[in-house]
């Protein structure tokens, strides 16, 4: 099958999750490089972006998104929605599906899951800064939250900068979760994964830390934090405004996937010390994108680096037109029926069309 048969066939692929781990959606070293070649793609002003989010309840989670994307012969949305609520009804924190169109025609061609891609590709973030900004030597990764998260950016991690880890420790907000989070990624992954109790003591024995939570509390404080270590932020406000502020100093690194984004959407730590006046615009090293391509440089010694993704709609249309042309090749997943024209939209009646 291909693009043109969907085109002209007027058909819709549909993919499941399973049809998507069967093309490929669990092979992590494969997300890194699609989310490596968005980043580079966007860096270099290749593509195009943009999010649209309802908050319902920012201390909750609790939103609808739109995320749009173009990347090379598609565009593609993202439509998002979440509540940390859903957990006490046995539900997923969010759920996503995608929707993959040809650029030039502007048809829909793919309907797809979209909740583990959008897992993953923020789990590839963890790999490519560890690998442009983490320290040069093998080192204890902290991760702060023990959910969906976490557990991919490990995995991404193990996948491609695995001879960075020295061993790993999580922390999160009950023993229970740790616990389980360490053993299951212990046995996946192979690597030391051990529970923390201690959120300071994990902060201070770790130079990478990852924050991986909903929370709208600093738990992080710049006191526990190791000198020359790595802050991968993938949540809301976890970390003191302080931490950034330290950080926003010439000898140190802010670094995010798209700095104007993050400033826009201002859900996240360093946005709300933009906006309080605590640092500036010029107190932002860079984008990841640019660091990747050779722009700027990644870590110059013993720095202070603090990463932030705000999660670039750009990085899920990269990663699904890969499962989707994958698809097409071995023939999976599901065509929605043909249409037949109809003529209130073509305007030459069809035989049998009275009304």
């Amino acid at each position: 099958m291909e693009v043109r048969d969907l085109l002209f066939d007027n058909r819709i692929l549909y993919l499941s999750r399973n049809d998507l781990v069967t093309v490929g959606l669990l092979d992590y070293a494969a997300i890194v490089e699609d989310v490596r070649r968005g980043l580079c793609m966007h860096a270099r002003r290749e593509t195009i972006c943009n999010k649209l989010a309802l908050d319902f309840d920012v201390d909750k989670d609790w939103k609808v998104c739109a995320l749009v994307g173009v990347v090379g012969p598609y565009a593609g949305v993202k439509w998002l929605g979440a509540n940390e609520d859903n957990r006490a009804l046995g539900l997923p924190r969010s759920s996503s599906i995608i929707a993959l169109n040809d650029r030039k025609t502007g048809k829909v061609l793919c309907v797809m899951d979209g909740t583990l891609i959008s897992a993953l590709r923020t789990g590839a973030y963890g790999a490519l800064v560890t690998e442009v900004l983490g320290p040069a030597e093998p080192t204890c990764v902290g991760f702060l939250g023990a959910g969906v998260i976490s557990r991919c950016v490990l995995l991404c991690m193990a996948a491609v900068v695995r001879d960075r880890i020295h061993r790993v420790l999580v922390h999160s907000r009950t023993r229970k979760s740790r616990e389980k989070f360490a053993r299951l990624m212990g046995e996946v992954t192979g690597l030391d994964v051990e529970p923390a109790d201690s959120l300071g003591e994990m902060v201070r024995q770790s130079g990478i830390t990852v924050s991986a939570t909903t929370a709208m509390t600093p738990l992080i404080k710049l006191a526990d934090v190791r000198p020359a270590s790595t802050h991968i932020h993938l949540g809301g406000w976890e970390d003191e405004k302080a931490y950034v502020v330290e950080c926003a100093r010439a000898s140190n690194k802010i670094v995010c996937d798209d700095t104007e984004m993050v400033l826009h959407r201002n859900t996240q730590t360093v946005a709300y010390a933009y906006h309080d006046g605590l640092i500036g615009r010029d107190d932002f090293y860079g984008d990841l994108g640019d660091i990747l391509l050779g722009a700027k440089p990644g870590r110059e010694g013993d720095e202070l680096i603090y990463f932030n993704a705000v999660g670039l709609p750009v990085l899920d249309v990269a990663v699904a037109s890969r499962l989707f042309e994958r698809a097409l090749k071995e023939n999976m997943g599901v065509l929605l029926g043909s249409q037949t024209p109809h003529w209130i939209l073509t305007g030459e009646p069809t035989s049998g069309q009275r009304k």
